[in-house]
């Protein structure tokens, strides 16, 4: 009788593990593991550090999502997002943030972006696109509490609350490219007309 709540708790334990074991093997046979693309996803994180940067209109372009590649455009806002989060962190360890803690946020930054990032451009399905849509929703919502907790450092504030813009973007990106993968069916043309 005194074994049964460990018992229970062991069961529990066995069938969790069983189902992270699946969802892992099911991400790893979708690519979400694949080197090659964190390799594309590392590569791409150059992709903001460029003279579009500092051109007004293909800066609005993009935070309004009104490129012509959206999928450029994604992962433009992307590497920014990061780029935000990296440059926010760095003024919090100037200004007396614990090495260690940023450390920690420049790589929680990488890995959530890489895994919207893979949600967004590599994985197959609408429905790992509506997933990032999600996400990026709620990570901006962290991201602008985070930025008015801070806001007595100012310039860590300013970075996540462009930061916050970024990923809203990105949301906005990652809800666009799934309605053109969804593509409307075009209805044949009336021979008689």
């Amino acid at each position: 009788m005194a074994g049964e709540p460990l018992d229970a708790v062991k069961d529990a334990a066995r069938r969790t593990y069983t189902i992270v074991k699946a969802n892992i093997q099911l991400l790893d046979d979708a690519g979400l593991f694949r080197f090659a693309h964190l390799s594309t996803f590392t590569t791409e994180l150059g992709k903001p550090i460029t003279t579009d940067l500092f051109n007004v209109a293909a800066m609005q372009e993009r935070v309004l999502a009104q490129p012509t590649d959206l999928t450029e455009g994604f992962i433009f806002m992307n590497a920014l997002a990061f780029w935000f989060e990296v440059l926010g962190s760095l003024c919090e360890w100037v200004l007396g943030t614990s090495e260690w803690l940023v450390l920690f946020q420049i790589l929680y930054a990488f890995a959530v972006g890489y895994v919207l990032y893979w949600l967004v451009v590599h994985a197959e399905g609408k429905d790992y696109k509506l997933v990032a849509i999600g996400l990026y929703v709620l990570y901006s919502i962290i991201n602008a509490i985070s930025a008015v907790r801070q806001a007595w450092l100012v310039v860590p504030a300013i970075f996540l609350s462009l930061k916050t813009i970024a990923s809203l973007s990105c949301a906005y990106y990652a809800f666009s490219i799934r309605e053109r993968g969804m593509g409307a069916e075009q209805l044949p043309e009336d021979p008689a007309a």
